[in-house]
């Protein structure tokens, strides 16, 4: 067994395994760090914020800080798109294809954002949204507090 101590200064929120066998690791301290397969640090990029969620797809990063804010990390370290959505972020997912971006908010709103940060906004029913899960390339699940579960058509 191999650990690293005081890696993050503060809780760890998301862990990852990236294909080209990184490590990705956030934390609530605003701090995302790419770790080599050896525990060295590889890249890290820090926010003013919380970083909620992560999602890894082709040699990319989309996460969710706290305070609402989605980003796009190119592997090559640069942001390729961001948004401020102002919400406090409940859920989080991207699509296979790259091209939607599903934020659950904690009063039942469901963001869908495209690849051109386009954002479409539905209310449901049943308070805060607890997940959310891409099916195929236009529609969503998402779950509320309350257990239901919403298949959502993608229209953005």
């Amino acid at each position: 067994m191999h650990s690293i101590d005081h890696l993050h200064n503060s809780a760890i929120t998301t862990i990852d395994w990236t294909d080209d066998n990184k490590i990705v690791i956030t934390d609530l301290g605003g701090i995302v760090r790419v770790l080599n397969s050896d525990l060295t640090i590889s890249r890290e990029w820090r926010f003013p914020t919380a970083v909620l969620y992560v999602s890894l797809a082709h040699n990319s990063l989309y996460i969710a800080l706290a305070n609402g804010d989605i980003q796009h990390l190119t592997s090559s370290g640069n942001t390729s798109g961001s948004i401020s959505l102002g919400i406090s972020v409940r859920a989080f997912a991207v699509s296979n294809s790259l091209k939607y971006i599903a934020v659950g908010s904690d009063d039942g709103e469901i963001f869908i954002l495209n690849d051109r940060w386009q954002v479409v906004a539905k209310h449901l029913d049943g308070g805060a949204i607890q997940c959310a899960e891409f099916e195929g390339t236009n529609s969503l699940f998402a779950c509320t507090h309350d257990g239901r579960i919403f298949r959502i058509n993608i229209t953005i």
